[in-house]
């Protein structure tokens, strides 16, 4: 079992203080579905990609002089923000391992969820989710890259070449969002992560969280004015 968390900004010049400290809240208590170990991604409006990640609690992850950085550049000019909190069922407990992933220069991408079976003939990589992601970056036809993958999985990535993040889930894995009032989205593995952290920190939900639509592709892509758009697209990657 491992966690997601993310928070998409509303915004096209950067996060507000709330919106980090929304984040901040996620990872911590996303720890409870991994202990091994932690990571994040951050996109700017203009698609820069930064990564961190270690073989650390969310807690202790939060608190490093790198983290600490990592959101000043999300503060300045952040779009997506992706967490993950890692239980291993691959691969050794160690920095290299712990997600997000970064392949081909292309994908970036966080999994909760296992392969079933050997994933060896996708990429000899040590981490199933390392090989999902050079899948989903060696096949341009998304919907035709998923049904080439046998595993239980909530997957978030960003193209870095289409600069859109993208998130999907199968019926064997949980993805919840939710949208605040002033049009920034939060997501998370559990819905009552969104609700702790949001009324922690006061900021105010349209709605309660819900469940991503299984075989659903959620897609947020950037444009040209730094704020991006939203599409939903129904799969068929059974």
């Amino acid at each position: 079992m491992c966690g997601i968390v993310g928070i998409i900004t509303a915004a096209s010049n950067g996060y507000q203080q709330d919106e980090l400290n929304v984040f901040r809240d996620l990872l911590v208590v996303d720890t409870i579905r991994g202990f091994d170990s932690t990571g994040a991604f951050g996109v700017s409006n203009k698609g820069n990609v930064g990564i961190l990640k270690a073989a650390m609690t969310g807690g202790q992850f939060v608190t490093t002089k790198e983290y600490s950085e990592f959101t000043k550049d999300a503060y300045r000019e952040g779009q997506f923000l992706v967490g993950h909190n890692r239980w291993a069922t691959s691969g050794a407990v160690n920095d290299k391992n712990a997600h997000p992933f970064w392949v081909d220069d292309k994908i970036v991408l966080v999994q909760n969820g296992t392969y079933k079976g050997s994933h060896k003939h996708h990429k000899d990589t040590e981490v199933d989710t390392e090989a999902i992601a050079h899948v989903i970056s060696e096949n341009s036809d998304i919907e035709a890259a998923l049904k080439k993958i046998n595993a239980a999985y909530a997957l978030v990535w960003f193209n870095t070449e289409t600069k859109t993040l993208h998130m999907i889930r199968n019926d064997e894995r949980p993805l919840y969002h939710a949208d605040t009032k002033n049009g920034s989205v939060i997501f998370a593995s559990e819905m009552e992560f969104i609700l702790m952290a949001a009324s922690r920190n006061k900021i105010a939900l349209k709605d309660l969280p819900t469940l991503l639509d299984v075989h659903t592709l959620y897609s947020y892509q950037l444009d040209k004015t730094h704020i991006w758009k939203y599409n939903e697209k129904k799969l068929n990657c059974e």
